[in-house]
């Protein structure tokens, strides 16, 4: 499981999505969770010095960029590979899932969020994960973050 001072990015132009995610990572225990409306929030967010996100929370259809091809911009840059990334998505169309998989996301999941649904995917991230990435993201937890 990602520790609960991993630091933790959401990215939905809908406000009540928003608040819902954050209202179950904060039950999960989860702590540093910053919220983007778009793509164009997501790129200044990852591009702060002081910011080193562990998990991007990531909605499809956005206003500006989408989140399909946000992903690939992420992906592209060496920066971010060790970044985990869950596609949120009211989209069920295979082929839109198809991309978003092949653009570099780490699982996609189906809105409406539910709790248990969103804390198994990140379960199930976690384990893919290598290990000398995960000793670095519990690292980072346990040094003071802002």
């Amino acid at each position: 499981m990602f520790p609960k001072k991993s630091k933790i990015l959401i990215c939905d132009d809908s406000k009540i999505c928003l608040k819902l995610i954050t209202n179950i990572l904060e039950e999960s225990g989860f702590l540093l969770i910053e919220q983007a409306k778009n793509g164009e929030q997501v790129i200044e967010c990852l591009e702060r010095k002081t910011s080193r996100y562990d998990l991007l929370l990531l909605d499809c259809n956005m206003p500006g960029i989408m989140g399909v091809d946000l992903i690939k911009n992420i992906r592209e840059s060496e920066k971010y590979k060790d970044l985990s990334i869950i596609m949120v998505s009211a989209e069920t169309e295979k082929s839109v899932i198809v991309k978003a998989l092949k653009n570099g996301v780490n699982d996609y999941l189906i809105k409406p969020v539910v709790k248990e649904d969103l804390i198994k995917k990140m379960n199930t991230i976690w384990q893919k994960i290598p290990m000398e990435t995960q000793s670095n993201i519990i690292l980072r937890a346990m040094e003071k973050r802002e």
